[in-house]
């Protein structure tokens, strides 16, 4: 546990809403440069290197991922050795990705692999206790929120949760 806070105290039963935040220290699944060759060798990827940061990873061509107007479109997988990123093919061949020597490729796989943490620390805040007023005909909306300050649920007058779903103007009322 690495905070907690009380943000609020009932005035009829005097319970409390907390906020409990836990660090989390996770091992992270590092993809080695051996096992990345397998995915070259059976031509499923292609080695490319970004020139600007000098990093490396796998490109998986063949792929299609949605635009915001919910449209296919042409993809490419970029797999790293600890993460994975979908873009579109137009952003891919604007990018400064480009085909690698193998060799050229492997020795900066594995320069970054030795140089990444094998560990990943993630924070977790709840909302622990009273999470709404009690009493009869409350009419307070609640919100629960991500640390990125993305809504995660809302809670409505009848003490419901729902998911929260993004929208244009969304005001909550008092």
């Amino acid at each position: 546990m690495v905070d907690q806070e009380t943000i609020r105290t009932d005035v009829s039963t005097g319970a409390l809403t907390d906020l409990v935040t836990f660090s989390l220290k996770v091992r992270r699944e590092i993809l080695s440069s051996e096992e990345a060759q397998t995915w070259i060798d059976r031509q499923v990827c292609e080695p490319v290197v970004n020139e600007k940061s000098g990093r490396a990873a796998l490109a998986e061509h063949g792929l299609t991922t949605t635009t915001d107007e919910d449209r296919l479109v042409a993809a490419v997988r970029l797999v790293r050795p600890d993460a994975r990123q979908t873009l579109p093919e137009r952003a891919f061949e604007e990018s400064t990705w480009k085909p690698a020597p193998i060799a050229d490729w492997r020795r900066i796989w594995d320069e970054e692999v030795a140089g990444t943490d094998p560990w990943r620390t993630r924070e977790l805040t709840l909302a622990t206790g009273l999470l709404f007023p009690s009493g009869v005909g409350c009419r307070r909306a609640a919100v629960l929120s991500a640390g990125s300050g993305r809504r995660m649920a809302d809670a409505g007058s009848d003490g419901f949760w729902t998911r929260s779903r993004p929208v244009a103007s969304r005001r909550a009322s008092a």
